[in-house]
């Protein structure tokens, strides 16, 4: 995938400014990592419908997602944001239907959860109620266990990762910030843009997300991304390969982590794909 004036700032921002703030205690180690190729793809199939389709006009049961071409002043519009059940299942934004959708975990529908607003946003809460985010607005809801939603409140972000030379950042499990993880980034060709936290393991474990890029080509910045698995003891135990990222659907929430599996939401012009790793 290729970017251009977002990462090229993001890249100018680590050479320009960013320092070391110690030599990482785990670089020694990374080279002997398991690096983990797609386990399995989930697909679940899509249906174009017409601009002027609305959910109103349509059955909200039927198992496909609904998915729009765009025109010549705005993108493709489609699913951009899912989590992963406490059982593997998913749940999916189907924005254009106005709706959750229910997936169990080899894509089979489950069931359709219909809303009064467009979705931008879901996120599993561990109590298994769902935060949805409002497209259109800053409004939050919550869908119960019991299936009844109620405006709620977003749980607060907190920084837990920070990029701190071009080849190094540190990651934080807790609040707290004294369980800093050291991130190297082993080939000196490339350069760090991005860490992201995305989940700590029941174990200490810490699953972190890293976009890296080996400079500027005449198409922009050549963006490279994968998920690595950290032990409790910060040594690096497993990634993903470089991921796929020729998005026909720029993904609100693009990765979840469950159980030590990471999902990857990857909406094509014809299927929702699912991309699966396990790093256990």
């Amino acid at each position: 995938m290729r970017r251009s004036s977002l990462a090229f700032l993001a890249l100018a921002t680590v050479l320009a400014g960013a320092q070391a703030t110690g030599a990482p205690q785990n670089a020694a180690s990374d080279a002997a990592s398991r690096t983990v190729k797609i386990t399995r793809v989930v697909r679940i199939p899509l249906r174009t419908v017409a601009a002027h389709e609305t959910a109103q006009d349509s059955n909200l049961q039927l198992p496909d997602l609904a998915v729009s071409k765009g025109g010549d002043d705005e993108p493709p519009q489609g699913p951009d944001s899912f989590d992963v059940s406490a059982d593997g299942g998913f749940l999916i934004t189907d924005p254009l239907m106005q709706r959750l959708a229910r997936y169990s975990s080899d894509g089979r529908f489950l069931q359709s959860v219909p809303l009064d607003f467009v979705p931008a946003g879901v996120t599993l809460r561990p109590d298994g109620a769902a935060e949805i985010k409002a497209a259109h607005s800053n409004d939050v809801f919550l869908l119960d266990p019991g299936g009844q939603i109620h405006r709620s409140e977003s749980l607060p972000p907190r920084e837990a990762a920070k990029v701190t030379s071009p080849h190094e950042g540190l990651v934080w499990r807790t609040a707290a910030g004294s369980d800093a993880i050291h991130v190297h980034l082993e080939n000196p060709a490339l350069t760090l843009l991005s860490l992201q936290l995305l989940a700590a393991g029941d174990d200490g474990s810490a699953y972190v997300a890293l976009e890296s890029t080996s400079g500027q080509s005449d198409q922009g910045i050549d963006v490279k991304k994968s998920v690595r698995r950290y032990s409790s003891g910060g040594k690096l135990i497993s990634q993903t390969g470089n991921m796929p990222l020729d998005y026909y659907i720029a993904p609100n929430d693009e990765l979840r982590v469950h159980k030590g599996i990471v999902y990857q939401l990857m909406t094509t012009a014809s299927e929702v794909e699912i991309n699966v790793w396990d790093l256990n």
